[in-house]
């Protein structure tokens, strides 16, 4: 490559860079903002729809990145040994890509799981009517379990140094959440009232 074409790739991959980091804030900015002006009944349906948009984006970035690749390798040269050479080269490239895919897939899941267990389905009300003493007498371990699961994803999903601020903030997003859910559930099973006999 010649000067200026190595000048332009570089700045290129500052651009996509910065990008990335942007259109990820404003794409969280947009989902709270979403979730936020929802009617009050209305706000697990907005969350849901939000997760399942983070799922679908995720498993179509992994297709695209699949499909492409497979065209790619086929456009570009006939023989079959150099197929090969083309086809790790692609997956180099697209690492990144990869990445951003699957940990899209995670993190939708996530949010799919969370606005159900919310929901007013039967088993997620006996779910929540079964975790109900814990959430109220010993939330220490339900932000515990949490936390395990949230280790758990990061140990899961490909990450990178340049990731972290991201994932720091769908961390914080998991613990309002599970505090949110915590309220709600106290709302819905409040603790038995003790009978008090007369002195």
């Amino acid at each position: 490559m010649k000067g200026n074409q190595l000048d332009t790739a570089r700045k290129t991959v500052k651009v996509i860079r910065v990008l990335s980091y942007f259109l990820f804030f404003l794409v969280i900015a947009i989902f709270g903002l979403a979730i936020w002006l929802a009617r009050e009944g209305k706000k697990r349906a907005v969350l849901l729809g939000a997760g399942i948009s983070v799922l679908a984006v995720g498993l179509l970035v992994l297709v695209i990145r699949r499909y492409a690749g497979e065209y790619l390798v086929s456009a570009l040269t006939t023989n079959a040994d150099a197929k090969d050479a083309v086809r790790a080269s692609w997956a180099i490239g697209t690492a990144l890509l990869r990445n951003v895919g699957i940990n899209a897939v995670i993190y939708g899941a996530v949010i799919v799981f969370a606005a159900w267990i919310a929901g007013p389905s039967r088993a997620a009300t006996w779910s929540r009517r079964q975790l109900a003493p814990t959430m109220r007498d010993r939330p220490w371990i339900i932000y515990g379990a949490v936390t395990v699961v949230l280790l758990l994803i990061l140990l899961a999903g490909p990450t990178d140094a340049q990731r972290i601020f991201p994932l720091l903030i769908l961390f914080a997003l998991a613990y309002v959440g599970t505090e949110f859910l915590r309220r709600q559930t106290a709302r819905e099973f409040p603790a038995p009232a003790t009978a008090s006999g007369p002195a």
